[in-house]
């Protein structure tokens, strides 16, 4: 079941900026919204679901929208604005919500120029850097 937001998530935030679909599977944004409560601070996002035709979704390697958006396991992924002395805590609190997959980016020089985390509730442990 797709949710679309939160206490905490407007669907402005968890839509997609290229299309403005917004299906975000319900579970996931439980534990981002847990993640959330426990964390106790605003939790920025720079992108949380992805319409198969957004750019960034058509020049993946597994095919669009694998985790942020609606193809493969779809609506489960969150890019977090985090850097600095949070990041550990962050990952810390979200491996204990249910988030498997985690992407670290800590460095301004990539094609994104920001920091950020990527979470998802994936079935397997999986960590990258970007």
């Amino acid at each position: 079941m797709s949710v679309s937001s939160s206490k905490n998530f407007s669907r402005e935030e968890l839509k997609c900026s290229f299309s403005g679909e917004c299906e975000i599977e319900e579970d996931a944004l439980n534990r981002l919204q847990a993640l959330r409560d426990e964390w106790g601070k605003p939790i920025r996002l720079s992108s949380a679901f992805r319409s198969s035709s957004h750019p960034r979704e058509r020049l993946k390697p597994n095919g669009p929208g694998y985790h942020h958006g609606k193809n493969g396991n779809g609506g489960q992924a969150f890019d977090v604005l985090i850097a600095g002395e949070d990041v550990v805590p962050f990952i810390t609190l979200a491996i204990k919500h249910g988030f498997k997959g985690i992407g670290v980016c800590q460095s301004p020089k990539t094609e994104w120029n920001q920091r950020f985390i990527h979470i998802d509730t994936r079935d397997k442990y999986a960590c990258w850097s970007y």
